[in-house]
């Protein structure tokens, strides 16, 4: 097994922690419920009302409401150990002049891009045995990708994503057996709000920054006494949810898969040598990467639609904007991306058997989607991850492992 000093054990504990707090959640959901059985009140509230009628009081827990909304698999409740804010995008280069100088070939070439935002990527929280965790997003949702905030005059908000209000969801606890028909569709929904212990919403507040809070504030509160709510279908009737239309927004969305390779960090000296040398479409020899103010990693610049990201000192992120409820152009897009990771591991593997005469192997940590682990790593993913000494962390590995 890879020892943890490999990796970026920081990064990767606090992406494992929120997912183990999710799976705390999912667990005890059904001793959650039993709170407040006998209140019921069918009033019906808009997504982005729940959380401040239950702060002021009009919304007990145990109470049931009934509100609308698209229910999907998919969130935003965690980043990529990779993610950063800003990458480059568009990037061509052409020669714009050549002439032979001494018998020598001189070319002057010419690179362009433009700088972006990296959009909040999503990603599925896999099943515990019959409990999903899905979210309803407000009856007018329409997209993962949210406008930039590019007119702002205080440079710290400059170029930073403006999360709309039909962006934030509140979890919905329903069951795999009874609901999942209704998962990426709108619903009517009458359901119990109920709430996280304390202990279950501290440790998450330590770990989420402001894009997050921004994207989860519709039910994550860290100032509030119960700092998580959600809504529950578990003890409810069958006839709970019903299915408005059968239409689904032309979604778009940034999906991800991350890796690291195993002991690159043993060689400082050739490290990032040997990462762009695998890069499958880096545009330039000259300029490879922009550095914004700040950031912890590094984005290069390619030539296609998948951003690539390194952070040291063994981490790669692999971000693409696809369209999520397309059938055929999300299994277009899914087929891309896993031929540019595998790409890059052969390439990873050749190159460092030229630098430092062995191969070193690619590994899969994350995955956008637990279920696809497999199109980028036949092993799956967390493959080399143990730590036995942490009970509940590989718990939570052995659950995201098992989604696979």
């Amino acid at each position: 097994m890879l020892d943890l000093v490999n990796t970026d054990i920081r990064e990767m504990i606090s992406v494992l922690t929120i997912l183990n707090n999710i799976r705390k959640i999912m667990k005890k959901s059904e001793e959650f419920c039993e709170w407040g059985n006998n209140i019921t009140r069918r009033t019906f509230y808009d997504i982005d009302e729940i959380i401040t009628e239950y702060r002021n009081g009009s919304i007990p827990l145990g109470t049931k409401i009934s509100c609308s909304g698209f229910l999907t698999k998919y969130s935003q409740t965690l980043l990529p150990m990779s993610y950063l804010r800003h990458v480059a995008c568009n990037a061509k280069e052409k020669v714009v002049s050549r002439s032979i100088e001494s018998n020598h070939i001189r070319e002057q070439r010419e690179l362009t891009f433009t700088t972006a935002s990296l959009q909040i990527p999503v990603h599925i929280i896999p099943s515990l045995q019959n409990t999903r965790m899905c979210f309803l997003y407000p009856e007018n949702f329409s997209t993962f990708i949210y406008p930039i905030n590019d007119k702002s005059d205080n440079p710290s908000e400059k170029n930073e994503i403006i999360v709309p209000k039909e962006a934030k969801p509140i979890p919905v606890l329903i069951s795999g057996s009874k609901h999942e028909k209704y998962v990426d569709k709108f619903v009517d929904i009458e359901a119990r709000l109920i709430s996280m212990p304390a202990d279950f919403s501290q440790s998450l507040q330590a770990l989420y920054n402001d894009v997050l809070f921004e994207c989860n504030s519709s039910f994550f509160d860290p100032f509030g006494q119960s700092t998580f709510i959600c809504l529950s279908l578990l003890d409810m009737e069958e006839n709970c949810i019903a299915e408005i239309t059968s239409n689904k927004p032309a979604a778009t969305a940034q999906v991800f898969a991350e890796v690291h390779v195993e002991n690159l960090e043993t060689y400082p000296d050739v490290a990032r040598q040997m990462i762009e040398a695998s890069i499958p479409d880096l545009v330039s020899d000259g300029l490879k990467i922009v550095n914004f103010a700040g950031q912890e990693a590094d984005p290069y610049l390619t030539k296609g639609d998948i951003r690539f990201v390194y952070k040291e000192p063994n981490i790669v992120g692999f971000y693409k904007q696809i369209e999520i409820f397309d059938q055929r152009l999300y299994r277009s897009s899914i087929e891309d991306f896993h031929k540019y990771s595998q790409i890059f591991s052969r390439k990873m593997q050749n190159t460092s058997l030229m630098n430092i005469g062995k191969r070193l192997k690619t590994y899969t940590d994350f995955v956008f989607d637990p279920t696809k682990a497999s199109l980028f790593d036949s092993r799956g993913v967390l493959l080399n991850y143990n730590n036995r000494g942490n009970a509940d962390l590989q718990d939570t590995v052995d659950w995201y492992k098992n989604a696979q």
